[in-house]
């Protein structure tokens, strides 16, 4: 489904990457409201940790790293939408939000595009494995 025909029926993707990815702690606050399979997919930037959980960092324009990090793709509906900001702790584009709420394009597919919560900044400590969230629950501790 492209991305207007998505919103047009009230529908949003998103891109996940951290907690809320299947089997995590935060799973069940979006996949059993999900309204499509989910599609692998990476977006430019970098993960780093805050208080035990991934942020996302994007990647500057005109960056000359190309870091990327892994997720998947869903289509949901407003109101998935609304409780996984809630759990962001993102309030809208003006106010002062743990997480930003921003659109991106995946990295390697033009058709796949949506919202997806990023860290203002680089605080934070990054993590060994990188690109991946779940490698730090198989045992790979941040870098100092």
């Amino acid at each position: 489904m492209r991305d207007w025909q998505a919103e047009r029926v009230g529908l949003h993707r998103i891109f996940v990457y951290g907690s809320l990815l299947p089997g995590l702690e935060n799973a069940g606050l979006l996949w059993p409201f999900a309204k499509s399979e989910p599609q692998p997919g990476t977006v430019r930037g970098r993960l780093v940790a805050v208080d035990g959980y991934p942020a996302l960092v994007l990647t500057q324009p005109g960056a000359t790293a190309d870091r990327r990090v892994r997720g998947l793709w869903t289509l949901v509906d407003r109101e998935t939408l609304r409780r996984i900001d809630r759990l962001e702790e993102y309030f809208g584009p003006e106010d002062d939000n743990d997480y930003d709420r921003v659109w991106v394009r995946d990295a390697d597919r033009e058709d796949l595009r949506g919202w997806v919560y990023v860290w203002p900044d680089d605080r934070g400590r990054p993590y060994a494995g990188g690109d991946w969230w779940p490698d730090a629950r198989l045992g790979r501790a941040p870098v100092d």
